[in-house]
C-alpha cells in the first residue's frame, strides 16, 4: 500500500497532506529529486534524514521560503494547493507551521505571544479589549490542554510548555480549520524529560483529525510518536515506512545506505576496524603538537568534556541536537563562558575572548551563518573582509583597493559564484555563502579551527569543495575541530571523533571511522547514559 492511496483505502478523510514530485535545484545542484510524500489526517509522520539530505529544503518548500524548480502536485486536505505559499495562503489552507527557533517574545505573556501570531481581541472602539484577549487565548489552551495560564510570562514556561505556546498561536482562533501542522526540530533545545509532556498535546491534534509532520533528528521520538516515517537520503525519498516495521538497525541502514552493523555502544575509548574513506586521511605524526587541549570542560550542557587536537588533525565531535556540541564551540571561541575545566590554545595566554582569539590565530565558523556570520544586505567583498580589516589600511582609513584584491583573490581561489565581489550576499546560494564565511578564516592560515555543521543548508558539489577546503587547511598544518550531527561528514572529513550525548563523551573513536558503527553508537548512546 503506497502512502498517498492510504486513507482512500481506508475510507477516511484524504491525506493531510500530499506531494508529487517536488524538484528543487540550485544552479546544477540537484537538492530534492522527485520528492512525494503523503501525512494522512490524524497522523505523526516523522520526517528523517541527515544533513545533506535535503530535508531542510523540504521545510522551506512547503512553507513558502522557496520555490521549486518542479512538482507533479500539492494537496491540502484533498485541496490543490500551488507552490510557492505566502503565509496568509498557509493559514487558509488549514496548514500550521512551528519552527525550531519559535519566534516568542520571552518578556511578554502567554496571552501576549499567541495574540501576536493572530490578532488581539477588541473592544466596541476598536482598541485592544485585554479581558477578551484573555479569555480568547484560555479557550485555546484548554482545548489543546496546555496547563499555563494566560498571564505567565513565557520566560517562566518549562521548555515544552513554550513550544506548546508556539503551537497554540499557530492554532489561535481557528483550530477546527486546522489540517496538517509541521513540527520542525521543536524538541532539538528540549529536555528529553519534557518531551512526552509535548506528545501528550501532539495526540489531542491528531485525534482532531490533524495531520502532524514531524522533523526529528531524535530517533527515539519517531519510535515514541509516528506512525510512518519517511527517510531522506541525498535528495531522494530512500523510504517511507510503517513505524512499527522499523528498527533502530533498520533506520540508521535507511538514512546511510550502509548494510546492518553491530549494534554494540562503547561507552570507553574504542578503535573500530572497519576500513573507511577515511582511511586514506593522512593522520599527523603523534610527535605533533596539541594545538587545542580541552580538560574537565562544564558549561550549561557540557559535563567534564574532555579532548585534544593536533596540528595537521581532524577531530570530529558528533551527536544529536542538543547534546552540547554547539555550545562547545561558543566557548572554545569566547562566545560563552565555561562554568568549571580548562581550554588551553598552543601559542596562547590569557582570557578566550573573541577578540584575542582570532589574533592569535583561532578561526570560528558558528552554525547559523545568516545569523551569527554574515551582513546581510552588503556585498560578498564586505563580508569577505569582516575578517581582514586589520590588515587592509589603518584604525581610521580602510584601504578599497587593497579589499577589493584580497576579495577577488578569495572569490577566485575558493570557487565563489557568482564571480563578482559586488553581488549581495543575499543572493548567493547557501553553499556559496558558506565559502564566504569559511574564506574569511582560511585566508588568514588560522593555526586552530573550530567549525560548527560547515555543511548544514549546503548543496552536494558546495560541500564536496568545503571538505577539499577543510582537508587543505589541515595539511598546512591547521588544528581542525568539526562539529556536525552527520555520521557521513565525520567519517569522510576526521582522523578522529568523539560522541556527545547530554553534554557528556560517551564514546571515542581513535582510528578508521565508519558510517553505520558511528550512527549506531550515536543512536544508542543516549539510553546507556
Amino acid at each position: 500500500m503506497t502512502a498517498s492511496t492510504h486513507s482512500s483505502l481506508q475510507g477516511g478523510p484524504p491525506p493531510a497532506l500530499q506531494v508529487d514530485g517536488l524538484v528543487k535545484r540550485f544552479g546544477d545542484a540537484v537538492v530534492l529529486d522527485g520528492v512525494s510524500l503523503a501525512v494522512e489526517a490524524g497522523e505523526v509522520h516523522a520526517l528523517v534524514g541527515s544533513n545533506g539530505s535535503g530535508k531542510s529544503t523540504l521545510v522551506k518548500l512547503l512553507t513558502g521560503v522557496y520555490s521549486p524548480t518542479a512538482v507533479a502536485g500539492v494537496r491540502v486536505g484533498g485541496r490543490e494547493a500551488t507552490l510557492p505559499v505566502s503565509r496568509g495562503q498557509l493559514r487558509k489552507l488549514g496548514v500550521r507551521v512551528v519552527h525550531q527557533s519559535l519566534a516568542l517574545v520571552p518578556d511578554l505573556t502567554v496571552a501576549e505571544n499567541v495574540a501576536l501570531g493572530t490578532r488581539y481581541a477588541t473592544g466596541p472602539l476598536g482598541t485592544i479589549s485585554w479581558r477578551r484577549s484573555r479569555e480568547a487565548v484560555a479557550a485555546t489552551l484548554d482545548r489543546l490542554g496546555l496547563d499555563v495560564r494566560p498571564d505567565d510570562p513565557v520566560a517562566s514556561l518549562a521548555a515544552w510548555q513554550r513550544v506548546g505556546v508556539a503551537v497554540a498561536r499557530a492554532f489561535h482562533g481557528n483550530l477546527g480549520r486546522a489540517r496538517l501542522i509541521l513540527l520542525d526540530e521543536v524538541t532539538a533545545a528540549m529536555p528529553r524529560e519534557e518531551v512526552a509532556r509535548l506528545f501528550d498535546l501532539i495526540q489531542r491534534l491528531t485525534a482532531d483529525d490533524v495531520g502532524v509532520l514531524y522533523v526529528t533528528h531524535r530517533f527515539e521520538e519517531v519510535f515514541a510518536i509516528a506512525q510512518r516515517a519517511t527517510v531522506l537520503r541525498d535528495g531522494k525519498v530512500a523510504q517511507t515506512t510503517p513505524v512499527a516495521e522499523l528498527s533502530q538497525a533498520t533506520l540508521v541502514e535507511a538514512l546511510t545506505g550502509a548494510g546492518p552493523q553491530p549494534a554494540t555502544v562503547r561507552t570507553t575509548p574504542a578503535t573500530p576496524t572497519v576500513p573507511t574513506a577515511s582511511s586514506a586521511l593522512t593522520s599527523p605524526p603523534a610527535t605533533a603538537e596539541v594545538a587545542l587541549s580541552v580538560a574537565g570542560l562544564a558549561a550549561r550542557v557540557l559535563r567534564g568534556v574532555d579532548l585534544e587536537v593536533r596540528s595537521g588533525e581532524i577531530v570530529g565531535v558528533t551527536g544529536r541536537a542538543g547534546c552540547g556540541k554547539s555550545e562547545l564551540g561558543r566557548v572554545l571561541f569566547g562566545l560563552q563562558q565555561g562554568t568549571a575545566g580548562t581550554v588551553r590554545y598552543a601559542g596562547h595566554d590569557g582570557p578566550l575572548t573573541p577578540r584575542r582569539l582570532a589574533r592569535a590565530g583561532v578561526a570560528y565558523v558558528p552554525q547559523d551563518r545568516r545569523r551569527q556570520a554574515l551582513l546581510t544586505g552588503a556585498s560578498t567583498r564586505e563580508n569577505l573582509s569582516l575578517a581582514w580589516l586589520g590588515t587592509l589600511g589603518r584604525p581610521w582609513w580602510l584601504d578599497r583597493r587593497a579589499e577589493a584584491r584580497a576579495a577577488e583573490r578569495a572569490v577566485r581561489d575558493y570557487r565563489i559564484v557568482p564571480g563578482d565581489p559586488q553581488q549581495v550576499i543575499d543572493t548567493l546560494s547557501g553553499g556559496n555563502q558558506q565559502k564566504v564565511v569559511m574564506s574569511r578564516w582560511l585566508t588568514r592560515g588560522p593555526r586552530v579551527v573550530v567549525l560548527d555543521e560547515p555543511t548544514e543548508g549546503v548543496d552536494v558539489p558546495s560541500r564536496r569543495e568545503i571538505y577539499d577546503f577543510v582537508r587543505t587547511c589541515a595539511a598546512d598544518g591547521a588544528a581542525v575541530l568539526v562539529l556536525s550531527s552527520s555520521a557521513e561528514e565525520i567519517v569522510e572529513l576526521c582522523h578522529r571523533a568523539v560522541v556527545v550525548d547530554e553534554g557528556r563523551v560517551v564514546a571515542r573513536f581513535d582510528g578508521d571511522l565508519d558510517v553505520a558503527t558511528l550512527s549506531h553508537v550515536t543512536l544508542e548512546a543516549s539510553s546507556h547514559v
